[in-house]
């Protein structure tokens, strides 16, 4: 039988066997959930670790998470987020991102930020002087001074300051000022995600 809590606020540690499911979640310390999890909102300002799936409308991270897939609606996030795979309608982030496959209609990459892993999007907006290692999107805005390993789209603004290694693209991308790409390959259309 799944547990299921309505709402809690942890400030210290809290340890959980799952599956379970949960209403609202504020977590100030530290969580750790053996299993899956399933609910409406967690919000993070320490520490999480999901040692299985974890699924929710609204995820905010301020601190740290940990988990082996993650769906959710909309994650907010200003610290540190690792998983397998990462699936959002809407992911904003300042921090770090660490997945194998991040699949999401819409993300927002703060000024400074990174993603380790494969990000696929309808919409990639990159913030200033933000790391990323893989993009592939309809449409993606690559930020001042950001830097990208991989970048495929259909559509591409590319702003003053930026570099590239490899671009792929289907529509000539727009160039805004001075920008640094080692490969260019147009291409007919978009990779699929693995997931």
């Amino acid at each position: 039988m799944d547990d299921y809590i309505d709402e809690l606020d942890v400030g210290g540690s809290i340890k959980i066997r799952g599956p379970f499911k949960f209403g609202k979640l504020r977590i100030g310390g530290s969580l750790k959930v053996e299993g899956d999890a399933e609910g409406e909102e967690l919000d993070i300002g320490g520490s999480a670790k999901i040692e299985g799936k974890l699924v929710a409308k609204k995820i905010k991270v301020g601190g740290s998470i940990k988990a082996d897939e993650i769906e959710a609606d909309v994650i907010e996030l200003g610290g540190s987020l690792k998983a397998r795979k990462i699936k959002a309608n809407e992911i904003e982030f300042s921090g770090s991102l660490k997945a194998e496959v991040i699949v999401a209609k819409k993300i927002i990459v703060g000024k400074k930020s990174s993603i380790e892993g494969s990000l696929y999007a309808d919409y990639v907006d990159v913030g200033k002087k933000a790391e990323i290692e893989k993009i592939v999107a309809k449409k993606a805005v690559i930020g001042k001074d950001a830097e990208v390993d991989y970048l495929e789209a259909e559509e591409a603004v590319i702003k003053n300051g930026a570099e590239i290694d490899t671009l792929r693209y289907i529509k000539e991308p727009v160039i805004e000022g001075k920008v640094i790409i080692e490969h260019t390959e147009k291409i007919d259309e978009l990779s699929r995600p693995p997931i």
